[in-house]
């Protein structure tokens, strides 16, 4: 089939490269345009860009796809059909009714759980243990098509939304093939969502990353794992801003009368903090401006003792 491929985010990676290797024909990738971003607002180019560069393949990039004029070039490549892969715009009904078949779209959850902006993100920090990949018939509501093919994946409790993105995404690119072989023999069952079981997952922000460690241990380690890599969980330590990349959550009891927040320990597990029922370890961290580093090699360069605290 003549397939048009939207996508943005290195999430779409693989889906893209799965159908590169396939038999069907790629005529088009649609991707956003570059962007400014850091200090020195350096031009960046999308993850999809590069490969699609990488591999010669057909590149577009369009601000608004929806618009009247980019409407006429989608219709030029008279696609089969619309693969959308974490695209970052929506399409409009005018757009997603040029293909000959449909446009599909691949969402990492199990709809109509988690339809949004950030599904991989909210699994991991509403404490989900299963979560998995859809593909769907999209239409004009955001994420709310009919359903071609989902399958199920476990969540590990110390993946984190990288990880787990990057295994959806390899789920992804392998149930893309199956749901097009069903497509063009015309097996596909369509399946209507239930709309009194959805679930919304918003789109991060900063704010989201914010450490109360007056809640439970696996709260706050399901905080860390679900912000990685934006916005990253935060927290202060005497007035400094402290970025904490990765934690462990710790099985031994600890004195529960240290207040929450407060440095109980060093030891090989990192920096062992209290919480409201026990104790978190921190593994990773950063300083504001500063560099990524272990916990261990953090306390080698700061003076940081049992009794401190958190906030």
């Amino acid at each position: 089939m003549k397939i048009v491929f939207f996508g943005t985010s290195s999430f779409a990676i693989l889906p893209l490269l799965s159908l590169a290797k396939s038999d069907h024909k790629i005529t088009a990738v649609i991707t956003q345009p570059d962007r400014r971003s850091g200090r020195g607002l350096v031009k960046s180019f999308s993850p999809v860009k590069l490969i699609a560069n990488k591999y010669d393949l057909p590149l577009y990039q369009s601000p608004r796809v929806s618009n009247g004029d980019f409407v006429k070039t989608l219709e030029k490549f008279k696609a089969d059909i619309f693969v959308v892969v974490s695209f970052g715009q929506l399409l409009s009904k005018d757009v997603l009714s040029i293909p000959k078949t449909y446009s599909i779209n691949i969402h990492p959850s199990l709809l109509p759980k988690y339809r949004g902006a950030s599904p991989i993100n909210w699994a991991i920090l509403n404490g989900e243990t299963t979560t998995g990949l859809t593909i769907f018939k999209m239409n004009e509501n955001m994420d709310a098509g009919d359903i071609i093919i989902k399958e199920a994946m476990g969540i590990d409790e110390n993946d984190n939304a990288l990880g787990l993105g990057e295994k959806l995404s390899k789920l992804g690119s392998e149930l893309l093939i199956k749901a097009l072989a069903l497509i063009e023999k015309k097996e596909d069952e369509l399946t209507p969502q239930d709309d009194a079981e959805a679930s919304c997952a918003p789109k991060l922000k900063k704010t989201d990353g914010a450490i109360n460690w007056n809640n439970n241990t696996k709260k706050i380690h399901n905080t860390v794992r679900g912000v990685v890599p934006w916005p990253t969980a935060y927290t202060k330590l005497e007035g400094k801003l402290i970025k904490i990349w990765k934690t462990k959550m710790i099985p031994t009891a600890y004195n529960d009368k240290a207040d929450p927040g407060t440095i109980l320990k060093l030891d090989n597990d990192g920096i062992i903090v209290a919480t409201s029922d026990g104790a978190l370890a921190i593994c990773e961290m950063q300083e504001e401006a500063g560099k990524k580093m272990s916990a261990a090699a953090y306390c080698r360069g700061h003076k940081i003792s049992s009794g401190k605290k958190f906030s």
